[in-house]
């Protein structure tokens, strides 16, 4: 039986789970969401996808941050979480913008983020 994770990610073609190979400085328009299941994250996660409806071109990096490959993945890459669905726009390798433990009422910050990738 799948998690409600990889349910909610099949919804979304453009959605990587859990690729330790990937390097940030080369994601040219990129989304990374960091997941902790003992965490709300998946409410974050649920808000994220709803604001991509339009933006379904956006590639989408989920990380599990208990996942033990996660601590160097995120130092190489310069990222963290402290586990409050932590997430990052990613554009020509840079990182623009970055937000956490957002809510529905955060939807206009999450598009006005997205469209920063177009």
């Amino acid at each position: 039986m799948k998690s409600e994770l990889e349910l909610l990610c099949s919804k979304y073609p453009k959605s990587i789970m859990g690729d330790y190979s990937i390097n940030v400085s080369l994601i040219e328009r990129g989304i990374i969401f960091m997941y902790a299941e003992w965490s709300p994250t998946i409410v974050q996660l649920r808000n994220l996808l709803l604001s991509l409806t339009n933006n379904s071109d956006i590639q989408l990096y989920i990380y599990d941050i208990d996942n033990s490959n996660s601590i160097s993945f995120f130092d190489q890459n310069g990222l963290h979480s402290e586990g409050w669905g932590e997430t990052f726009w990613i554009k020509n390798g840079r990182l623009i913008a970055e937000l956490k433990n957002y809510t529905s009422k955060d939807l206009h910050n999450l598009k006005r983020r997205n469209n920063l990738l177009q």
